[in-house]
């Protein structure tokens, strides 16, 4: 899978969670939790990622703190621990949480994955290099009769003044 592909795996994983509302601004338009980590300096993925990995009282409690440290009065102080732990539920469960094929790989499959790439590669130079020598085979003209110098597909002319 590319970096591109699993990365918006991994992004939509948290979409739920993201796009789901904090509280009412001042101004009366709704927080998400994307809009407050955004406001917070923070990266929403990242930091969606790393609430998924911890406990789920971990995660509330990260959650609170960041609501609490919002910088505009918001709705959602006053109630913090109910909405964090209803963000926290939107999240996926630690299990589901796909990771690029990088940090799946254990100390001891590097190897496996190496040589897994390298006949990968041989088949396909394989793949891009037979058809050529064949075809150039195909096209070499066949040495017989003595004649030199000619081009192939002319005859040279017999008894032609040098």
């Amino acid at each position: 899978m590319t970096r591109f592909a699993s990365a918006l795996i991994e992004r939509s994983q948290f979409e739920a969670f993201l796009i789901a509302p904090i509280g009412l601004q001042q101004n009366g338009m709704l927080l998400s939790v994307l809009l407050a980590l955004a406001r917070l300096d923070i990266d929403p993925w990242r930091e969606a990622a790393s609430l998924a990995e911890m406990s789920t009282e971990a995660a509330t409690e990260r959650m609170r703190l960041l609501i609490a440290a919002l910088p505009e009065e918001t709705s959602a102080r006053s109630n913090a621990d109910e909405i964090a732990a209803r963000l926290i539920a939107l999240l996926p469960p630690r299990q589901v949480i796909s990771r690029p094929m990088s940090s799946k790989i254990t100390a001891g499959s590097t190897g496996v994955l190496a040589n897994y790439r390298v006949i990968v590669f041989l088949i396909l130079m394989a793949l891009l290099l037979v058809p050529q020598f064949l075809m150039r085979s195909a096209q070499q003209p066949t040495q017989g009769g003595g004649v030199h110098g000619s081009t192939p597909g002319t005859v040279p002319a017999p008894n032609s003044p040098q």
